[in-house]
């Protein structure tokens, strides 16, 4: 769990808060749009990045029966572009930076993902899938922490990043065993081939699912600093604090929810045995919470809105990882398609930055952002007709 926390902290605090405050103060009279080219330009990486590391760790793992050396080498490649992105004071350079962090992150986190299949029985899928996830949101709760000690666009709290990412993995890489992954379990089933058929349309359900629900997490993550900032200007509404701290307490109130659901959601599908049912729950409660998001009525339920979507699509995404790794189990390419998975995470950094380029094109940044969330709501929904038509799962 460590070395996942360590593998969300090497991208939350970045694309969340130190991306867009670099962008903001190099780009002042263009954030959005240099913004959307920069989360352009890393999706386009990442999507290549992660099948091209998961491949290559399948091969290290077939060879040599282990994925430790990949693993390695992506965390020597991210402490090193984030030293780059530190001393990046052109949009230029941000973007050369971007690729060799985007680079390096995948090469990292492909491996990390196809240990759960390596390893875990079924049995237990749903809750290490849930603590693992709860690595997300525990690595966002330390984003307050970069906005208290860095309250301004700092070079020192990109190296501070670079050391807690370090300090996060290599313990992994000292300490697990990495034997040999568990054989590949025969199926008994009466007609292989049609189990292998129902599998294989459940596991793109899945993944169409996953990618429809990322596309507000992508939003959120990339644009919030900015559609905190737009807010602002238009003096939108009150109490609401300056953007920076403003997701730090955005933040700290959702972490702590999230990692609750995380483990419980997790926990609970092993249980009872369910995976489509809460997933369904999960993405339906997730588009009302972009709903009321969009509208930013007042500062305390932009705030609940935020908790309650951050909540819902933890639950989703633990779930989800649960359900694609059972899927998989024992596959001898695991490491390929679930860097195929991952594209789930990769394109909505794609799909997103050109709907929002478009967007500028006919309106300003105030208007075009939250009619983008709106439409990643109606994603959600969709997301949950998907998870609906899976049929090997409850």
């Amino acid at each position: 769990m460590l070395a996942y926390l360590g593998a969300n902290l090497g991208f939350a605090p970045l694309l969340i808060l130190m991306l867009p405050r670099r962008v903001a103060a190099v780009a002042p009279s263009h954030p959005v749009a240099s913004l959307s080219s920069l989360v352009l330009l890393g999706g386009v990486t990442a999507s290549l990045a992660h099948i091209g590391s998961g491949a290559m760790s399948d091969l290290w793992i077939l060879r040599h029966g282990s994925r430790r050396p990949v693993i390695a080498m992506g965390l020597a490649g991210l402490v090193s572009s984030y030293i780059a992105l530190a001393q990046a004071e052109t949009v230029m350079m941000l973007a050369v930076g971007m690729i060799c962090f985007q680079l390096a992150l995948n090469l990292l986190y492909a491996p990390l993902g196809a240990l759960m299949t390596d390893y875990i029985p079924d049995a237990r899928k749903g809750r290490v899938a849930g603590w693992l996830n709860a690595g997300l949101p525990l690595a966002v709760l330390m984003v307050p922490l970069f906005t208290r000690c860095w309250p301004t666009d700092n070079p020192m709290g990109f190296y501070a990043v670079a050391a807690a990412v370090a300090a996060l993995v290599l313990p992994l890489l000292m300490i697990w065993p990495f034997e040999p992954a568990m054989p590949r379990p025969v199926v008994p089933a009466a007609d292989p081939v049609r189990a292998t058929n129902t599998h294989r349309s459940d596991l793109m359900l899945a993944w169409g699912g996953r990618l429809l629900m990322q596309l507000g997490a992508c939003l959120l993550v990339n644009y919030l600093f900015l559609y905190l900032l737009s807010l602002q200007h238009l003096s939108h509404m009150a109490g609401m604090p300056d953007p920076s701290p403003a997701i730090g307490y955005l933040s700290f109130a959702a972490s702590g929810v999230a990692m609750v659901g995380s483990v419980a959601a997790g926990h609970g599908a092993d249980v009872k045995g369910f995976r489509r049912l809460p997933m369904i729950a999960a993405a339906l409660v997730a588009a009302g919470a972009l709903v009321v998001f969009a509208k930013a009525p007042s500062w305390p339920l932009l705030m609940g809105a935020y908790v309650v979507f951050q909540a819902a699509l933890i639950v989703y995404l633990a779930i989800d990882s649960a359900l694609v790794t059972q899927l998989l189990r024992g596959h001898p390419r695991r490491g390929t398609v679930l860097g195929l998975m991952n594209l789930t995470n990769t394109l909505p950094a794609i799909i997103l930055p050109l709907i929002t380029l478009q967007g500028l094109n006919h309106a300003s940044s105030s208007v075009t952002l939250p009619h983008t969330i709106m439409g990643c709501a109606a994603a959600c929904i969709a997301a949950a007709m998907l998870v609906g038509c899976i049929r090997s799962m409850r």
